[in-house]
């Protein structure tokens, strides 16, 4: 049974920690999510005055995210924010500290289009947070839309903490990123349980010592999404999980309720 492990280690956990995307929301075609990412930037400069060639621009912003991450940030940006000037830069574009802003929510607004809540993600939350301290930690670029996110499901308030990697300079596998967790709950490693549904997820814990739970919806070998921008968008096939024998498995957030 999935839960064996729980009772056999008699382990009482005093706060449960979730990942984001693809833990509590789901993802759709990404294929998608990513074509209307780049089109959605493509368009932003064409209707702000720019002429610029598609072919040229795909080239250019084939990769964006593989990018090594800029060392530091201009006190006004987020990290996604300024990988967008930076790069806009390269082309000899342009915008005040506004525009990027809008730029940067516009394309994650698109690429949102193709993300959904899991239909189980605030009805599991509520009665957790019951009984269970929360919280959240989560790899992305662009804080803001993160908090807009959860404010907009009324569950922003169901996490104690809430770490995400474009604020504290760190992100998943970095186990640094884990302490800074533990270090906000007042907790030790042995007392969370880490929930997430990547290799990402599975190693940063693994390496800070903490108990993971991979959420395997389908059950099956896990996918690895792409989580770049790519000329052909196509989505990266990684059965990472097959490589390691001791992930425990849920199949959907409403068995935590058994916890």
């Amino acid at each position: 049974m999935v839960w064996d492990f729980f009772f056999e280690t008699d382990m009482n956990y005093k706060a449960i920690i979730f990942d984001c995307y693809g833990t509590l929301f789901l993802f759709g075609d990404m294929k998608k999510a990513w074509k209307d990412w780049f089109n959605s930037f493509f368009n932003f400069l064409v209707e702000s005055g720019h002429k610029i060639d598609y072919d040229y621009f795909n080239s250019q912003i084939d990769g964006f995210f593989s990018i090594p991450a800029p060392s530091r940030c201009e006190d006004c940006f987020t990290l996604f924010e300024q990988r967008l000037f930076d790069k806009l830069t390269t082309m000899d574009i342009f915008f005040e500290s506004a525009k990027i802003s809008k730029l940067a929510q516009t394309t994650i607004d698109a690429w949102h289009d193709e993300v959904k809540i899991d239909s189980e993600t605030v009805n599991v939350l509520t009665k957790l947070n019951n009984t269970t301290r929360l919280a959240l930690l989560s790899n992305f670029d662009h804080p803001p839309h993160i908090y807009r996110l959860l404010k907009k499901y009324n569950i922003a308030e169901l996490f104690e903490e809430i770490i995400i990697s474009g604020e504290v300079g760190t992100e998943k596998p970095d186990p640094l990123i884990f302490s800074l967790a533990l270090s906000r709950l007042n907790l030790s490693n042995h007392e969370v349980l880490y929930i997430g549904d990547s290799e990402e997820d599975y190693l940063g814990a693994r390496n800070s010592e903490i108990d993971f739970l991979l959420i395997n919806r389908n059950d099956e070998s896990t996918t690895k999404l792409s989580n770049d921008y790519k000329e052909d968008t196509t989505e990266l096939e990684n059965d990472w999980s097959g490589k390691y024998d001791d992930i425990k498995r849920i199949k959907s957030l409403t068995e935590l309720l058994n916890l």
